[in-house]
């Protein structure tokens, strides 16, 4: 069960393929990257789960909105305005900043 009071607001900026992106943008609902936060973001600072509901794509702009919370970390809310990257295995696939 989600908690909507751990749940903040993300702007992504997806990598271009040749950056080592993508192929395709994911498509809006759910998708379970791994994050990578900066040190001193959280206690332990390693890889987490991460769930993104994409409800929002800006065409021609590689930029997506999502609500975003940890899969496992339930309780536990990402901070207005930080900064992480998500991952597709070892490959950084874009650069997240929660906005609310």
């Amino acid at each position: 069960m989600i908690n909507a009071d751990n749940t903040v607001n993300v702007q992504i900026f997806w990598k271009s393929r040749e950056d080592g992106g993508c192929k395709i943008i994911p498509p809006t609902g759910l998708f379970y990257p791994v994050s990578k936060f900066e040190d001193g973001i959280f206690q332990e600072n390693f890889p987490r789960s991460i769930v993104l509901d994409i409800y929002e794509h800006i065409a021609n702009k590689n930029i997506s909105y999502a609500k975003a919370w940890f899969l496992i970390r339930k309780n536990e809310k990402i901070p207005q305005g930080t900064k992480f990257k998500i991952f597709d295995g070892a490959r950084c696939i874009a650069d997240v900043v929660s906005i609310s």
